[in-house]
């Protein structure tokens, strides 16, 4: 199962095939900034695989300093938008 964490220490489990990342209450993770889109990016499962997408935000996702647009999660990574920073993990 994976789980992504916000830099407050709030874990959240990825338990749909698809979540959204945004400021919208509506999104399954909430991002509370204004430097944060509506929508900003979603969570996908495939099998047991998660990946990370940009839904054409203004001010993107990174990982290590890259802007993508879509990618594999691996163990570890800490991804960053805006301010806040996502760290994913498996347990």
């Amino acid at each position: 199962m994976w789980f992504c964490t916000l830099a407050n220490g709030e874990s959240i489990r990825v338990d749909k095939d698809t979540m959204t990342v945004g400021r919208s209450r509506t999104c399954d993770i909430v991002i509370p900034s204004a430097k944060v889109s509506r929508q900003h990016a979603s969570l996908s499962l495939t099998g047991i695989d998660l990946f990370i997408e940009d839904l054409g935000s203004a001010n993107g996702v990174w990982l290590n300093g890259e802007k993508i647009t879509r990618t594999r999660v691996s163990e570890g990574d800490v991804y960053t938008i805006s301010d806040e920073t996502l760290s994913f993990s498996m347990r």
